[in-house]
């Protein structure tokens, strides 16, 4: 009698390459290459050379899918030309500018796997303005210029509170968002405890950048508060209603705008000005083509007019 073949080999050979399959693949996966991020064209600041009549300090806002924030955030105003944009508004009128560029980061460098060059964050700028003010001392100082859009708005507005000493003659603020903010630097301030009980010490800790303060008017977030240190402020809310898109770009939906208009802590809008626009939504308002910085350059030119 013929003995029947057993299935035992087929059956492990094929319980073997099932085992395989499910197993953890120790090939790495591709990601993409870094990418590099243009700087405004406008000089840098240099601090060893001779004095600006404006220093324009700029930070961007909270990077969009599919880049993974706020790891990935940087200098996006510069990136897009709007930095440049605004910085021909005050040289229109004859006045040497220098730019210093800041992305929406707690520590002074980070380094994103997406993006080529390091960013340099908040702890950049308040070093930054500490060696300005020693540099350029009394009367003979630069115009200082604040600009920010979205998240960048929370730290422009915290800068002056713990730098009471400095003067910012001109803040401007694109649609200044405190979303996200507390999640996203959570951990880096922790992470800085020790650092920043030394650099703030007797002034509001960073998490106070996106909390409410009392004004004659209500509470008010910090990032709709204008210190009395800055002597104006221009401020844009993007688009309120469903509307075409400008010749920014953008959505006719706009998914995200700034709706309530700063005030001074006692509670006036003495130097504060307002501009929503009608076409332009949260990221169109950064576009250095949009209805909206038209309306900033152009009154930037205006101020700086009165500076010469």
């Amino acid at each position: 009698m013929r003995s029947r073949p057993s299935l035992l080999p087929a059956l492990t050979v094929l319980f073997s390459l099932a085992l395989s399959a499910c197993a953890p693949s120790h090939t790495p996966l591709l990601q993409p290459p870094a990418r590099s991020v243009r700087p405004a064209q406008t000089p840098a600041l240099d601090l060893a050379g001779p004095r600006p009549d404006v220093i324009l300090l700029t930070v961007s806002g909270r990077c969009g899918p599919p880049c993974r924030a706020p790891r990935d955030n940087h200098d996006t105003l510069g990136a897009r030309g709007t930095t440049d944009a605004l910085a021909a508004a005050f040289t229109s009128q004859g006045l040497s500018v220098q730019v210093a560029a800041y992305a929406s980061q707690l520590p002074a460098t980070t380094q994103s796997p997406a993006i080529r060059e390091p960013q340099r964050g908040f702890l950049a700028l308040l070093a930054d303005v500490q060696r300005i003010q020693a540099t350029w001392p009394g009367p003979a100082r630069p115009r200082l210029v604040l600009f920010s859009h979205s998240q960048g708005g929370p730290w422009i507005h915290y800068l002056p509170r713990v730098t009471p000493q400095v003067t910012y003659d001109l803040m401007i603020d694109l649609d200044a968002a405190c979303l996200f903010f507390q999640t996203d630097f959570s951990a880096a301030v922790s992470a800085s405890a020790a650092t920043l009980n030394t650099l703030l010490a007797g002034q509001p800790g960073v998490p106070s950048a996106c909390q409410y303060q009392a004004t004659p008017k209500g509470p008010r977030l910090s990032k709709d508060i204008v210190p009395d240190n800055v002597t104006l402020n221009l401020e844009v809310h993007s688009k309120y209603r469903f509307a075409s898109p400008g010749p920014g770009g953008g959505l006719p939906l706009n998914y995200l705008a700034d709706r309530t208009p700063n005030l001074r802590l006692d509670g006036t809008r003495r130097g504060l000005h307002l501009y929503v626009s009608r076409q332009d939504d949260h990221s169109a308002i950064s576009q250095p083509s949009s209805q909206t910085m038209a309306w900033v350059t152009m009154n930037a030119g205006r101020i700086a007019a009165t500076w010469k």
